[in-house]
């Protein structure tokens, strides 16, 4: 049974705060709906906000996930206790930092932070981008893990979601209709390593491309097309290590019950079926 409503937004604490905010406005495009002295709230689409950058002397990310009720927290917390596993409810500061009604901070078994959010806030005015890149919004985050095939059991078991697919060991995670949201990569040590955020269509992507190497950000990998998923991406650097990239035409499983996760090879074939390559001289499927 599904328990996660949304892919909600990306929290990212950095001492790069200045640096990462400008990269979010003019390199990505992003709205910024509001920016203090120690955080800042960048826009998608109609929620308050998808990525958010908060000044620290750390660099941390969580991710937000979106549940319908507090009863669904609670029922989480219980279920992570029973596993002993540890869970924290966010105090009053924390919501109103999150502009949540309530939040429960977690970690997956790879020490992954997640939280957990009932209420997430929405502007009434609608999103007004900072550069016309064709966002229509928030579509998607991919993680490093120590062990993929246990951390993508604990995300069906307790928060819901479902396989979709493997790539060599990597794992494609589902909490819609759409291919995956969620991507685990193989790796020595946790950490959240993109987000990506939908266009409207294939001009887009070339259009970003054309921006984004005009500008000398470096390219990671695309123009290009999954064969597992069907998305058209690009994907390019961005600040403290995280990777950003522009998607676009996710294939939808529509009959879930009959889905069966297939496993494609640990091969170039299966990152991209135009033939782009990631720089890395070993395969790596190190994006969303």
């Amino acid at each position: 049974m599904p328990v996660i409503d949304q892919l909600r937004y990306v929290w990212f604490e950095t001492p790069d705060f200045a640096s990462a905010c400008t990269y979010a406005s003019d390199v990505i495009g992003l709205e910024c709906g509001q920016r203090g002295a120690d955080a800042a709230y960048f826009r998608s689409d109609d929620r308050a906000y998808s990525l958010a950058f908060q000044r620290s002397d750390r660099v941390l990310a969580s991710v937000g996930l979106e549940v319908r009720e507090a009863a669904v927290l609670d029922r989480i917390a219980q279920t992570l206790g029973e596993r002993g596993m540890k869970s924290q409810r966010g105090d009053g500061a924390l919501r109103a930092l999150r502009r949540v009604k309530d939040i429960l901070q977690v970690s997956d078994p790879s020490d992954n932070a997640i939280e957990l959010v009932v209420r997430p806030e929405h502007k009434g005015r609608r999103c007004f981008p900072s550069r016309d890149a064709g966002i229509t919004g928030f579509s998607g985050v991919s993680f490093d893990s120590t062990n993929p095939e246990k951390d993508a059991a604990w995300w069906c078991e307790v928060l819901g979601a479902r396989i979709s697919d493997y790539v060599g060991d990597a794992v494609f995670l589902r909490l819609d209709d759409l291919h995956h949201r969620i991507a685990l990569y193989p790796a020595r040590a946790p950490r959240l390593t993109s987000l990506s955020f939908e266009v409207e269509d294939f001009n887009n992507i070339m259009q970003s491309w054309y921006f984004l190497t005009d500008r000398q950000v470096r390219i990671i990998q695309g123009p290009g097309r999954q064969p597992f998923s069907g998305q058209i991406f690009v994907k390019f650097e961005g600040p403290n290590g995280l990777v950003f990239g522009y998607t676009h035409g996710m294939d939808r499983i529509v009959n879930a019950e009959k889905w069966r996760p297939r496993q494609f090879a640990a091969a170039a074939t299966s990152a991209c079926m135009w033939g782009t390559e990631p720089p890395e001289a070993t395969f790596r499927l190190s994006l969303q």
